[in-house]
């Protein structure tokens, strides 16, 4: 059975071979994975055999975010949208690539 025919079952309220699975893991999980054994060139996914595979969109109005404090574990930033309200994330979380605008070092 392929993908898209569980798929369409599931939706149909039919019994399939199995559950679609959908999954996004961490990229801190995909990194154990790949460090107890899942090769580099293996995609999760794939391995896996999710039937969905999520994306997102930043629907945000990408306002100016500025950096008001960091340390090593954390990030603090705000930005004009939050009213003077500042959001508080791992650093760890914020150090992969990406298009918002970052005003740290170690970007």
């Amino acid at each position: 059975m392929t993908a898209r025919e569980r798929v369409l079952m599931a939706l149909n309220h039919e019994e399939a071979d199995r559950i679609p699975i959908h999954d996004s893991p961490w990229a801190a999980a995909i990194e154990r994975w790949h460090n107890e054994g899942l090769p580099e060139e293996v995609n999760p996914a794939e391995y896996f055999d999710y039937e969905f595979v999520s994306f997102g969109a930043d629907t945000s109005p990408r306002l100016p975010i500025e950096i008001v404090g960091e340390d090593e574990e954390y990030v603090l930033r705000t930005t004009q949208q939050w009213q003077g309200l500042a959001g508080r994330s791992w650093a760890a979380s914020t150090r992969c690539s990406g298009a918002w605008p970052r005003q740290s070092t170690r970007e």
